[in-house]
């Protein structure tokens, strides 16, 4: 139920061509139409999808586009960052079909958090970003499942290999498609977390991309669903800072699960993560991060606000290097600890329990270890959920990642980045 333009191939020269539309099967209300035909010489690079080809052989471009063959008017968004808890944003999806933004627990279950995007409607299935300026861009990124096991009947798993999903780039705004990753059908029936490096040939001014699933056996058969997609735009922070107040999005990637609100005694902004039992991530991610040797992480705590203890559903904080989907935990030498009156050790540095005797805050400051540096570190604080028992609340305060300030300010300071002067002060 779309309007869709379709350009055909070009055929060789002197070649006899006579062009049928027709359906096989007609019911009551399959009902189309047709409209703005043309058969004839080829317009400069087929209007580039962006337009209509005219008898006088030149292109009549669409809103936005401009030149012989249509292209951008305007620069185009330099990265995508979806999470589908609200309704699709026209501003960075161009299309699709067979799908729709399902509330958490219904579909094919929570991929990373709340809602997803479930695929279960007859027809073609398929989703298509806008044209993005991926010129510097280093990666796309998504949660996937196709199906499930054991089978949910909401959820049924595909059976023959053209019911997988395929990832392809357009250059040409949907004229021509290429593979980047084929997602075999049987292979992701539990959530799995893709992370893959963008092609040299998708870094262009204009390209869209499209997940798209060939075939399939009809409504409610071969499902599938995706979460928190992005495509980064190749900018890495050198330093981030936030006190929530408000948050930065600019400097997050995704915060499943959250809210910036008071937590524990605590007046002012944090983010926070509240009780729950179901089986999502709450995490705080951050955007991509330029970390060079000596650089410092420093952020406030508070996991159970004394009202839970033991070691069930810790936050971790943990590090990943560029397009890869491997998180490893940061494991570092001791820094200084306010608040915590134990006796040092490297896993209490990245792995935050539940304390009743801890009501307080605890401020953190680490130096980056060697194997977290690189012009493309993401660094996130993770805690997985339980649909058996509620999880701790926790939130953060404070954060900051980047250059140190003199000793780390001593374990008795917070560090702040001046822009001005690029430089770091307690």
């Amino acid at each position: 139920r779309s309007e869709e333009r379709i350009p055909l191939p070009t055929f060789s020269a002197n070649s006899l061509l006579s062009v049928r539309w027709s359906q096989s099967r007609a019911y009551s209300d399959s009902t189309w139409a047709i409209d703005n035909v043309y058969v004839g010489p080829s317009c400069p690079g087929d209007c580039s999808n962006n337009g209509y080809c005219t008898s006088t052989g030149t292109c009549k471009c669409d809103p936005g586009y401009s030149g012989s063959s249509c292209l951008p008017s305007t620069p185009r968004p330099r990265r995508l960052l979806a999470d589908f808890e609200d309704d699709l944003d026209p501003l960075k999806w161009s299309k699709l079909l067979g799908g729709a933004v399902t509330p958490m627990q219904q579909g094919c279950g929570i991929l990373a958090s709340g809602r997803t995007l479930y695929f279960n409607k007859a027809g073609l299935r398929e989703l298509v970003t806008v044209d993005l300026d991926t010129s510097r861009s280093t990666l796309v990124q998504f949660y996937i499942r196709l199906g499930s096991s054991p089978s949910l009947s909401t959820c049924r798993r595909p059976s023959t290999t053209t019911e997988g999903v395929v990832l392809q780039y357009s250059t040409d705004s949907g004229l021509t498609w290429t593979n980047i990753q084929y997602f075999y059908y049987y292979q992701y029936t539990t959530v799995k977390f893709i992370s893959i490096s963008m092609p040299q040939g998708a870094k262009t001014p204009s390209t869209r991309f499209r997940w798209w699933q060939p075939t399939n056996s009809g409504p409610s058969n071969d499902n599938w669903a995706i979460d928190d997609v992005f495509i980064d735009d190749g900018v890495s922070l050198r330093a981030l800072q936030d006190d929530f107040n408000p948050i930065n999005n600019n400097q997050w990637l995704f915060n499943p699960s959250s809210n910036v609100e008071p937590f524990c005694g605590r007046n002012d902004s944090t983010l926070a993560f509240r009780t729950g039992t179901d089986s999502a991530v709450h995490a705080a991610v951050t955007t991509t991060m330029n970390v060079s040797n000596g650089d410092m992480i420093q952020f406030e705590i508070n996991v159970g606000c004394a009202t839970n203890s033991g070691t069930a559903s810790p936050v971790t904080l943990s590090f990943a290097l560029g397009s890869s989907s491997s998180w490893t935990t940061l494991v570092t030498q001791c820094g200084y600890q306010s608040s915590l009156n134990r006796a040092c050790s490297p896993q209490w540095q990245s792995v935050y329990n539940a304390d009743l005797s801890s009501s307080t805050w605890r401020r953190i400051t680490l130096k980056i270890p060697s194997q977290a540096i690189s012009s493309g570190t993401r660094f996130a604080w993770t805690q997985s959920g339980t649909s058996s028992s509620p999880v701790p609340s926790w939130a953060l305060s404070n954060v900051y990642i980047g250059p140190p300030c003199t000793k780390l300010c001593s374990g008795h300071g917070r560090c702040y980045w001046n822009a001005k002067t690029s430089s770091a002060t307690c």
